[in-house]
């Protein structure tokens, strides 16, 4: 998504996106007082300030005032999908911004499954598709680290799938219990693969010593 290589937005929100509060979230980051949605998004998948989990938690309490699970995760896929491009750019600094960039944007995922399945995906199997076809792209040529975001989030997926459902199979939507039937014709393309679980690592470990 090119907006998130427009000057306002990278390699941080500028003033002419965000605005911030004079009393911060924590020793290490301000608090948002007014921001677009994409500068927000950033902000929370930055690569320059560290996570910080009390703005996870915050930021997934009241999202659903000002917009949908469907549109956030759709701007989180972007933002992934964003950081895989600009891990491949020939500059060695966007690219390294692309890895943190992407494994902040993972780590902000990562938070939103775990802890907010039932509220966002229960209720809408067409988000589930949604995710599911994000998962199953073909990132067999990508770089191990974005392989390893993509293992570690279907290992999640599927924790949060067993817990959800009782003798879940992975060929969502077919055996889900809400299954809307006029998806079912198209079941096969959904299926959970497993061609990246052979890197096992957690992708946060690849990046070494970057704060996350």
């Amino acid at each position: 998504m090119e907006i998130f290589s427009e000057p306002d937005y990278y390699p941080s929100p500028s003033s002419a996106v965000i605005l911030y509060s004079d009393q911060p979230v924590t020793r290490a980051r301000r608090a948002v007082s007014q921001a677009d949605i994409h500068a927000l998004i950033v902000y929370l998948s930055s690569p320059v300030d560290p996570v910080s989990y009390p703005l996870f938690s915050d930021f997934f309490l009241v999202y659903r005032e000002f917009m949908s699970p469907t549109n956030l995760y759709d701007l989180l896929i972007k933002r992934f999908e964003w950081c895989i491009t600009e891990i491949n750019q020939e500059n060695t600094e966007r690219s390294r911004i692309g890895n943190i960039a992407l494994v902040r944007t993972f780590v902000f995922i990562r938070h939103g499954i775990l802890n907010h399945f039932i509220e966002d995906f229960l209720p809408d199997v067409n988000l589930r598709l949604l995710f599911i076809k994000f998962l199953n792209k073909d990132h067999s040529k990508s770089t191990k680290i974005v392989k390893n975001c993509l293992v570690n989030l279907k290992k999640i997926w599927i924790h949060s799938m067993k817990t959800t459902w009782d003798n879940v199979e992975f060929d969502e939507p077919n055996n889900t219990r809400n299954n809307n039937n006029s998806n079912n014709n198209n079941n096969n393309n959904y299926d959970l693969n497993k061609f990246c679980l052979l890197y096992t690592s957690d992708a946060a470990d690849e990046l070494g010593g970057v704060d996350l």
